[in-house]
């Protein structure tokens, strides 16, 4: 890929904000528009893979790639990648009736990447799948989307 990954995407943005003092509002965001079109390129990959028996079993902004076409970095035109595919192959050994948990998990962790792109925070300090159904467990809280983004994408 030759955009780096949307972890990356999210830093530089927060580096931005710092830089120029921006305030919290709609320019402070990532463009709803935006969000919306990362989001369905990623359900498309992850429902390709899982429709082919593949399951990734690490999703996260790290693990999801830009790719700018004609190699021109504009947002307008980048395309959302599924990448880092090493988990997976310790995955393969698990019976089918095992894989349709990691595939709820992968959809699960897919929605808390898009949630970081949304909202520029995880969705829990912790990127450990372990742990981030430990704090599910318990009820931990998170931050809410901005009000000003559409209530579908609440």
């Amino acid at each position: 890929m030759n955009g780096g990954s949307l972890d990356t995407m999210i830093r530089d943005k927060k580096e931005q904000i710092l830089k120029y003092n921006i305030a919290k509002g709609p320019l402070y965001y990532f463009p709803e528009k935006l969000i919306w079109r990362f989001a369905l390129q990623a359900l498309v990959g992850v429902e390709y893979i899982h429709r082919n028996g593949i399951t990734n079993g690490d999703i996260k902004s790290g693990n999801l790639f830009l790719h700018f076409p004609n190699d021109v970095e504009d947002l307008a035109n980048a395309e959302l990648k599924l990448g880092d595919f090493n988990m997976s192959k310790h995955l393969e050994k698990y019976a089918s009736n095992q894989k349709s948990a990691f595939q709820a998990f992968d959809v699960f962790a897919l929605g808390a990447a898009l949630y970081e792109l949304t909202t520029l925070k995880m969705m829990f300090p912790v990127r450990n799948a372990h742990h981030i159904m430990e704090a599910l467990r318990k009820g931990e809280e998170y931050a809410p989307i901005p009000s000003h983004f559409s209530p579908e994408l609440h």
